[in-house]
């Protein structure tokens, strides 16, 4: 860890950052300054505050490859945002981020800060919990995601128990919503799903391109050695670690499947071989869950390739429904179920 807290010590604020700077905590699932609250003023009257949680990892097994993903990224965000002139307290904690978070603006005297409503239930009731013990902290707006809370009502209503969900619905709405695939109030193409053409098998009539590789540089190297330390009883291992950990190779990872992988997605995103782990598959969920891509961001350079010609419809359509209809649509059944509890 010795690179990397030599590396961020540089952004460490003074009394004069704290007291002039807007605050802002980012949760261990939102590392994009594009969206939101980071991107509301210039990186020179912004500050952030991230905290490195180990309570949070050791609270049940993790993959290891997961912990190193998402701490890399962690620390590479950070990193990053420091680039720009953003002041950066990164805190390192043994306990939860609610409560390192409270103890840290109580001893930093921070002002009040400002937080997208994390994704995760588990932070959020913990964010809850340290707001009830004194925390100063104004939750915004989640900015990543594609659609809102009134998307999802505004198709359904208010969520009752035991009533039947069709992702088909809101989809569609989406589409109407954003205009993405659509042309004079109707979808391109005909249609608004291509699905019955994203079944074929796949028997070898395309090579499946290679996705570039991403070996750790420095810093992942001291996460990877963190995790192997720290969390040695969790299950996986962090041998043969490639995943992207930066902004700029998040992006490169996307505009390889975009050009190598996506035109021949549609056909074959139902086929499995046991040879074959990706086949065109895009990977990118870690990514999109964690902010380094943002949803709209893949959709619209999709639906772009097909206005353009260079995917087919089916691949295309087949790649925004599962990011602008699917996974929107679980978010908001999670949301509103309170993690499934609610669910007849």
């Amino acid at each position: 860890m010795a690179l990397f807290q030599k590396q961020i010590a540089a952004a460490e604020p003074t009394a004069k950052d704290i007291a002039h700077r807007r605050w802002i905590y980012v949760p261990y699932d939102r590392f994009t300054g594009r969206v939101g609250p980071l991107a509301e003023q210039p990186p020179a009257q912004t500050g952030i505050v991230i905290v490195e949680s180990t309570a949070k990892a050791l609270r049940r097994p993790y993959h290891k490859k997961k912990l190193v993903v998402l701490i890399s990224n962690m620390r590479h965000f950070a990193l990053e945002q420091a680039a720009k002139g953003v002041s950066v307290l990164y805190h390192l904690s043994p306990e939860s981020h609610g409560t390192a978070l409270r103890k840290l603006q109580q001893d930093r005297k921070l002002p009040a800060l400002t937080c997208m409503t994390p994704a995760e239930r588990e932070l959020r009731l913990d964010l809850a919990q340290a707001i009830e013990a004194g925390l100063n902290l104004n939750f915004v707006a989640d900015a990543t995601w594609a659609s809102t809370t009134s998307d999802f009502t505004g198709v359904y209503g208010a969520f009752k128990p035991g009533k039947a969900y069709v992702m088909d619905r809101f989809y569609r709405a989406m589409r109407q919503k954003t205009g993405v695939l659509m042309q004079n109030g109707k979808p391109v193409g005909g249609k608004f799903s291509f699905d019955e053409e994203n079944r074929k098998p796949y028997k070898g009539e395309v090579p499946v391109p290679r996705f570039p590789s991403f070996p750790p540089d420095e810093i992942t190297q001291e996460v990877i050695a963190l995790v192997e330390h720290t969390y040695p009883h969790h299950f996986g291992t962090v041998e043969g670690f490639n995943l992207p950990c930066t902004r700029a190779d998040a992006e490169r990872f996307w505009r390889f499947f975009l050009k190598h992988a996506l035109p021949h997605f549609g056909r074959f995103e139902d086929a499995m071989r046991d040879d074959e782990l990706q086949l065109f598959h895009s990977k990118t969920s870690v990514l999109l869950n964690l902010g380094r891509l943002l949803a709209m961001d893949l959709v619209s350079d999709v639906a772009k390739a097909a206005e353009d010609g260079s995917v087919p419809m089916a691949s295309a359509e087949g790649f925004i429904r599962q990011v602008l209809g699917w996974r929107e649509f679980m978010r908001h059944i999670h949301e509103q179920t309170d993690g499934y509890r609610l669910l007849a």
